[in-house]
């Protein structure tokens, strides 16, 4: 005989479009405390020529990070270079 099991109940349990489910106090992500990962992080889309593209994921494996690190220390190098009084 099977159990049956209240939906309802389990409703609480399922992440809905309006509402943040928020991580265990010691969940890991890719070996990192989840806490540590707070700063809210949205999509950034864009298409760029596949050589491009190649290159980009080489260098962030050769340089041995995440391709959104490579894209954040990019970022801030460009800002360096472009203002360099700040």
């Amino acid at each position: 005989m099977s159990k049956t099991i209240d939906l309802n109940k389990m409703s609480s349990l399922l992440a809905s479009k309006d509402a943040v489910v928020k991580p265990a106090e010691d969940a890991t992500q890719r070996g990192h405390s989840v806490k540590e990962r707070q700063d809210e992080t949205v999509n950034l889309s864009f298409k760029v020529p596949a050589q491009v593209r190649k290159r980009f994921k080489l260098a962030a494996i050769h340089a041995g990070i995440t391709q959104n690190e490579l894209v954040q220390r990019m970022l801030a190098a460009w800002e360096a270079q472009q203002h360099p009084e700040r």
